[in-house]
């Protein structure tokens, strides 16, 4: 048997090791879930994703969504895979926990604006976890 430094030596200083060999970077994010704090959740793999201070509007169009900034947890695919959305240059955005796509980045402002999916989303309302509601309220 290989003792710890050398069996996991491969893995970032940075990281730990949850239970069932999941691994989430020390840098990810984490909200307190407290009466007061309201935020979005991956819905897959619960990574904290949004607090709902950040949001700007849910959007209807082609992909409807939450309009928000300052997501923390997320990763940006390459610049090269750019595409449009209604006319706008987008980026795709993914969960730096599970790698799945959860929304756009819009590539043409200089704001870091998101338009995240409600379908990828949890809502956290300070006392329980329930699907993120869409623009007339239902999940």
């Amino acid at each position: 048997m290989l003792p710890l430094s050398i069996a996991f030596s491969s893995i970032p200083r940075r990281t730990l090791l949850y239970p069932f060999g999941k691994l989430i970077t020390a840098d990810n994010v984490r909200y307190e879930m407290k009466d007061q704090n309201s935020f979005y959740l991956r819905r897959h793999c619960r990574n904290h994703i949004v607090t709902k201070n950040n949001l700007i509007r849910y959007v209807t169009g082609t992909v409807p969504g939450y309009l928000c900034e300052n997501v923390v947890n997320v990763g940006i695919d390459p610049v090269r895979t750019w595409r449009y959305l209604d006319d706008v240059a987008v980026l795709n955005v993914r969960c730096n926990d599970c790698h799945r796509h959860i929304g756009e980045r819009f590539y043409t402002t200089a704001e870091r604006r998101y338009l995240l999916h409600p379908d990828e989303l949890l809502s956290w309302d300070g006392s329980r976890l329930h699907p993120a509601p869409t623009q007339n309220g239902t999940a």
